[in-house]
């Protein structure tokens, strides 16, 4: 009997061996996909009948439209465990999936990114084409910080995507990255990659009324990248060899192109309505990684609600855990540059230059608690926080107002006036009323504050990443929208497949003091 248990065991190791060994041999097998060239110019006319950029369905606005987002399934195909723990744990993440169609019926699904983050992750993009197809509903997804990191590209797991025959993904334009007008330094400019920063699918997706022909209700999505092209992880990915990837970036979040194509959206969609007789709609921004200014709704929220904020009801039953601003791993999405890699010795082996990276990376963009709203706000200093609360801070009269703190810091502090072009650009424009998001895994919440209504979806996936953060909490979020006489109702509902109660430790809530 023992010798059978010992053959039996040493068959096993040998197995995982063999599995690990392949694993690694395939992961090394790098893989890059294709994409048009598409040039977006801010003089271009907006038509959201092009189905090569945008997509529009027809609707009827009195009847309730249906969206349902998920977020970071994480498929997976790695481990110390070879592939076959991770196999069955994907299968249990079909199942939520089916589970959340058949639970919420939409008539549109957007899965905001993190599809996966195993090492063939284009054989994870495989099966989550085939599982989406299967449900039978329009389905597209934006670019997670994991999607593109292992063996195959952005543009490769892209044009897996593009087979779906229920996809309405859009490639988007490709010059939404860095303009060589706009870095400190020549020498740090790389035309090959900075000019597809911008990522790939920037589309919007329109609902226009079957009767009248005006758009009604728009969602405009966004890739806010990931850290593919630093040289770190490049090194620990063994893929120096291969250099950076198209549509990858260092840093995270939207690039001033992206900011100037949002702008000339909302431009497109009201001149497209005022010709049908209609005015600009109310939009919906939907990205991987959420504003900053997400972040910040949620703290102040918790303190006093004179302006409006609030957390809604709606199923969230974490929306009492707002985050806090030092998690600097995942700056988000207010900053109209992507930093520079310091990282990378052969870029930095001149002083000169690595001391105006230096500075660049500190002063004009933005950092977890220092950029500018941050910075100014300083919400993660108790004192300064408190005086600002209290209205003691004299540079900011109307405390908490954010829509009218961007002015200040406009006009009052140069250096740092571009770290918020993207909110500023909300505010101008008043057309997006809601921002949605993923990547923070378990805490799921939705919060009203200063006009704008923030969601952060729970992640949709079986697969546990970080323990701080993956509390075992999975589903997605179902959006409710309908026209009415005074303009379009949007209401929300978490939907889970899993609810363990479990609460974050990466994001407490930061001090309770302030509320006596």
């Amino acid at each position: 009997m023992a010798a059978a248990v010992s053959a039996a065991a040493v068959i096993l190791l040998l197995l995982w061996v063999i599995s690990r060994a392949g694993l690694k041999k395939q992961s090394r097998i790098f893989k890059s996909g294709t994409w048009k060239e598409i040039n977006w110019d801010a003089n271009d006319e907006f038509d959201p009948d092009d189905e090569t950029l945008y997509h529009t369905m027809d609707f009827d606005r009195d009847r309730e439209f249906r969206l349902l987002m998920m977020t970071d399934i994480h498929y997976r195909n790695d481990g110390w465990y070879g592939i076959w723990t991770i196999n069955f744990q994907n299968r249990k993440t079909d199942r939520d999936l089916r589970y959340l169609v058949k639970e919420t019926n939409p008539d549109l699904i957007i899965v905001s990114g993190d599809v996966e983050s195993g090492s063939l992750n284009d054989d994870n993009y495989r099966n989550f084409t085939d599982m989406m197809d299967s449900l039978g509903v329009p389905w597209t997804l934006v670019f997670g910080n994991h999607d593109a990191e292992t063996r195959a590209d952005k543009p490769a797991v892209m044009n897996i995507v593009e087979k779906g025959k229920n996809t309405v993904f859009r490639q988007g334009p490709t010059n939404l990255g860095i303009t060589k007008d706009r870095v400190i330094d020549d020498r740090v400019y790389d035309e090959k990659t900075d000019k597809y920063a911008g990522g790939l699918g920037n589309t919007v997706i329109n609902l226009r009324d079957k009767k009248t022909g005006i758009i009604y209700y728009s969602f405009i999505l966004a890739d806010t990248g990931d850290w593919q092209n630093m040289y770190g992880n490049m090194k620990s990915k063994n893929r120096l060899s291969v250099g950076p990837r198209p549509f990858s970036r260092v840093g995270v979040g939207l690039t001033d192109r992206q900011i100037e194509w949002y702008k000339y959206i909302i431009d497109g969609l009201t001149k497209y309505n005022r010709k049908k007789g209609g005015d600009t709609p109310e939009t919906m921004f939907i990205s991987h990684i959420a504003p900053n200014v997400c972040d910040y709704a949620a703290i102040l929220s918790q303190y006093d609600n004179s302006y409006g904020g609030c957390y809604t009801s709606g199923g969230y039953p974490y929306n009492d855990l707002p985050f806090s601003t030092d998690a600097e791993w995942s700056s988000p999405a207010d900053r109209p540059y992507i930093e520079f890699d310091e990282s990378n010795k052969e870029l930095t082996s001149d002083p000169k230059i690595a001391a105006r990276l230096k500075f660049y990376n500190e002063n004009a963009v933005e950092k977890a608690g220092n950029d500018a709203i941050s910075q100014y706000l300083c919400l993660a200093d108790n004192d300064k926080r408190g005086d600002y609360i209290s209205g003691k801070n004299e540079k900011y009269p109307n405390p908490m107002h954010l829509s009218q703190l961007v002015k200040i810091i406009d006009r009052e502090y140069p250096t740092h006036r571009e770290n918020d072009l993207f909110i500023r650009a909300v505010y101008e424009k008043g057309s997006t009323k809601r921002m949605a998001s993923g990547h923070n895994h378990c805490d799921g919440y939705e919060v009203f504050f200063d006009g704008i209504t923030y969601n952060s979806v729970v992640k949709t996936g079986d697969i546990y990443v970080d323990r701080d953060w993956d509390n075992g909490n999975r589903g997605g979020s179902l959006f409710k929208i309908i026209g009415t006489n005074d303009g379009v109702s949007v209401k929300s509902e978490a939907v889970f497949t899993r609810n363990t109660g479990g609460k974050s430790a990466r994001y407490p809530r930061p001090v309770t003091d302030w509320q006596e």
